[in-house]
């Protein structure tokens, strides 16, 4: 995000990107919220909708770091955020949601991965809201470890609505944690609301009643997790360059076909 004094009028992003994306043969966007964005802007270059996905080997070897133990998490439940800590996540909203599901019950502990700008606001707004002792902010964590806290999260929990994938909610399906999110741009291509995740409106009580329910039912968990594992596979890199290449192919056969002497 740029600061809006030196953000550029709307017009103008929509004329750079028609101007740039008409000289292309194709132009791929990260997901089907984005294609739609550029196709408002009249482009007439063919655009499509290919995601970046994450490594799957990353997460073929076996958990080997006890966050609960590290981390000092005595309570049954953890529920997850992973990602930058900057206003454009929503993280505020989080922690409101949290606050209210601590009103309902104390077997559960919030963990907050990841650093950026707004982690000291964070970290005091978390402490006027008296939730102290049962928030952890862990800054950045070795990649292993990282997918071990995936692993031995029970929910994963994302606000975000700026997302153009949403690669964090892909990584915690691919740990078969499910996420519970806002139904918002890039995470739309990711969770199927119901059947690999839980997807909400930007509402406090929506979201905790579903976070509720998620952790008070261990075989709809495993269920949405297993699910969301199997889903998490057409995300992952090996996938993405497969479609890529298979993209260059068709344009390269096209190319041929309209100068079989070049």
């Amino acid at each position: 995000y740029l600061p809006a004094l030196i953000r550029p009028p709307q017009r103008i992003v929509e004329r750079y990107s028609r101007s740039f994306c008409n000289r292309c043969d194709v132009v791929i966007a990260p997901s089907v919220q984005m294609k739609q964005e550029l196709e408002r802007y009249h482009i007439s270059s063919p655009i499509r909708a290919l995601p970046f996905g994450v490594d799957a080997e990353d997460f073929a070897g076996a958990t080997r770091w006890d966050a609960r133990g590290a981390l000092g998490i005595t309570v049954p439940h953890i529920l997850l955020y992973v990602g930058r800590l900057g206003w454009e996540k929503n993280i505020q909203f989080l922690l409101s949601v949290y606050r209210r599901l601590r009103q309902q019950r104390q077997d559960i502990h919030l963990v907050i991965a990841g650093d950026g700008p707004h982690r000291v606001h964070l970290e005091r707004q978390a402490q006027a809201m008296r939730l102290g002792g049962t928030v952890t902010f862990t800054g950045f964590l070795p990649r292993a470890h990282l997918i071990s806290l995936y692993r031995q999260a029970d929910v994963f929990v994302f606000a975000s609505k700026t997302e153009t994938q949403g690669l964090v909610v892909v990584e915690a399906m691919m740990a078969g944690t499910p996420a519970v999110a806002i139904g918002a741009r890039g995470v739309l291509d990711v969770v199927e609301s119901g059947t690999t995740g839980i997807l909400v409106s930007e509402d406090e009580e929506a979201f905790a009643n579903a976070c509720d329910e998620l952790l008070d039912d261990e075989e709809r968990r495993l269920q949405l997790g297993e699910a969301g594992r199997r889903q998490a596979h057409a995300f992952t890199a090996q996938a993405s360059v497969d479609r890529l290449l298979a993209l260059y192919r068709e344009l390269l056969d096209r190319r041929t076909e309209q100068h079989p002497s070049t």
